[in-house]
């Protein structure tokens, strides 16, 4: 149970993912215990992909795409364009996977698994007539799941998505909005306009399986940049707190200052080793930093909700926030990095 979505304008992309891992009860209900795992990733400078589905599968699958893309040259021209070529790695990925790790993990292919990929290729444009006429970069977006089967969008103006909570807000992400977060102006803009929409359905259609905040990357034809950024929660209808969701030492790392806590979103193998290690995930036991959970009106950092409030930010002192956020955060600036990936991509060939 996840949501990845992809906004694509074909010149750039917004890709989100959320943090949520969910279990099954004895009761056969879904229980949300933990935000803490990454879905979100970068192997080279043309593409970035996210994961939703059986974590263990989903672990075998991504890692498998991750290492072809990041290691060998050939990927560029060949793989995310090759039905084939990908759907005999994510194959080959989970082949022996019951006699690696035990009878018990039957009930991973079981629950299957799947990717979403957004890439930079060469889309094709025609004269008039409809004859070709040249080659352009663009962001095309792709998806295979671990039976092997492969899904191609269309490419232009339009979202793709996977997992049952992006598909539950899909039809509400419209051309009209598409060309919102098209027209940002900026990547930070376009980023947190993105944002701002899958959040905001994910509230309003209660997508209980979908855990906040999102990992978030801005994608053109020349590279791929993360994207960290500031956000609100409300805690109340009167109050609520800002989170930095920012990156530290390669990590995404979810941050509230005023209570000291900070909290490291974990890659896969991370949690499935800690339940090698420690057993099953007990569906009782939390781990998340919810602030909604957590924090009181009264809690430090948790402020009167002003009419006007931004939602997104980044957060710099420099940049006059409100008083009430400054109060609450004080002047010291947090160390928001991002990085960027040249893709080294020419319109001349991959």
């Amino acid at each position: 149970m996840t949501a990845i979505v992809c906004f694509n304008w074909n010149m750039g992309a917004v890709f989100l993912a959320d943090s949520r891992l969910s279990y099954t009860a004895p009761n056969g209900n879904i229980v949300t215990v933990r935000d803490v795992c990454q879905k979100l990733f970068v192997p080279n400078g043309w593409c970035t992909f996210g994961f939703a589905g059986n974590l263990c599968l989903a672990n075998a699958v991504a890692a498998a795409f991750a290492t072809k893309l990041n290691h060998q040259k050939w990927t560029r021209a060949h793989l995310l364009t090759n039905d084939e070529a990908m759907h005999d790695i994510a194959i080959s990925s989970i082949a022996t996977h019951p006699d690696d790790f035990g009878e018990g993990h039957v009930k991973c292919l079981e629950e299957g698994a799947a990717l979403l990929f957004a890439y930079t290729s060469l889309v094709a444009h025609n004269r008039a007539d409809g004859t070709f006429d040249h080659h352009e970069l663009g962001i095309f977006t792709t998806s295979v799941n671990s039976a092997g089967a492969i899904g191609r969008f269309k490419s232009g103006l339009g979202a793709a998505v996977l997992g049952d909570g992006a598909e539950a807000i899909q039809h509400a992400l419209t051309l009209d909005v598409m060309a919102q977060v098209a027209n940002g102006g900026t990547a930070e803009l376009s980023t947190f306009f993105a944002l701002l929409v899958a959040t905001k359905l994910v509230n309003e259609y209660k997508t209980k399986t979908v855990g906040l905040p999102f990992q978030a990357v801005y994608m053109t034809p020349q590279g791929v940049e993360v994207m960290p950024y500031f956000y609100w929660v409300d805690i109340t209808n009167r109050f609520g707190t800002y989170v930095a969701l920012r990156i530290e030492n390669g990590d995404w790392v979810q941050e509230h200052r005023p209570t000291k806590v900070k909290r490291r979103i974990k890659r896969p193998f991370e949690i499935l080793n800690q339940e090698l290690d420690e057993g099953a995930w007990p569906w009782t036991k939390s781990e998340m930093f919810d602030p909604r959970m957590s924090l009181t009106s009264s809690a430090p950092g948790v402020i009167r909700k002003s009419q006007l409030h931004p939602v997104y930010v980044r957060y710099e002192p420099k940049m006059e926030l409100p008083k009430e956020i400054l109060a609450s955060w004080g002047q010291a600036p947090i160390e928001m990095l991002s990085w960027s990936t040249p893709s080294g991509a020419t319109s001349e060939g991959t």
